[in-house]
Parts: structure tokens; sequence; C-alpha cells
């Protein structure tokens, strides 16, 4: 009798950690970017600051075992605060960044999990730092 209680036991145990324990959303990879406003300039800005995010992340956690990733993500959110109209937060799994009152343009995509994986795609229009 004590044999067959036992397995139930440690499996009842198992899962009502694993329910008790699976509150949040495991992060995912994923970032996303909204823009103050439609306007043309605020489209472009969004790729710049794409590319600040996905700097900033891989700086912070491509060498980083991945169950401390999730963690240093969200206690260091004001690394991603590129400047004073960019807003920071953590949602879902995901990284969001939110221009003024984000009510415009959105652009999201995947960060890479590890060294190994394949490059981030980087967009980028070149004939816009002439003007700059």
């Amino acid at each position: 009798m004590k044999i067959n209680l036992i397995p139930a036991i440690l499996t009842v145990a198992t899962l009502t950690t694993t329910i008790l324990t699976n509150d949040t959303t495991p992060f995912q990879y994923r970032y996303e970017i909204r823009a103050d406003s439609y306007h043309p300039v605020e489209e472009i800005n969004l790729y710049y600051y794409k590319e600040e995010l996905i700097d900033t992340y891989e700086r912070l956690c491509l060498d980083m075992d991945m169950i401390y990733q999730e963690s240093a993500i969200k206690n260091n959110l004001y690394l991603f605060e590129f400047n004073s109209h960019i807003k920071a937060s953590y949602v879902d799994g995901t990284i969001v960044l939110v221009v003024g009152r984000g009510q415009g343009y959105v652009i999201r995509g995947q960060l890479r999990k590890n060294q190994c994986d394949s490059e981030t795609v980087r967009e980028k229009y070149y004939f816009l730092d002439l003007f700059k």
C-alpha cells in the first residue's frame, strides 16, 4: 500500500508545484515598438529604435544563460529607454517600447535566443543617412 501511495503523492506534488509556479508568461524573445504618430519621420525613427533595442538586448542577454535572461531584462528596462520620449516595459514576455503616446506605427519582431541563432534582420534606409 505504501509503495502505491508514494508515486501518487509525488505526482500530485509535482503537478501542484507546476501549476502554482507558472503564473507568468515566459520570455518569448520578441519586441514591439510603437511610434508616437503616423508621421513619416516617426516611421523612420522606429527603425533606428529597433537597431538600438537589438544592440542593447544582445549586449545584455546573449552571453547570459537562458534562465537568467528574463529577469535581466525586467531588472534593466531603463537600458531600453534611449531618450526621454521612450518608455520601456515588459508585457507578456515581450519587450515593448512606446515612443511618446504610442498611437502611431507599430513594428514587431523576434530577437535571437543565443549566439548560434541566425543574425537578426536589420533593415536600414541608407539614403536617410545622407540627410543627417
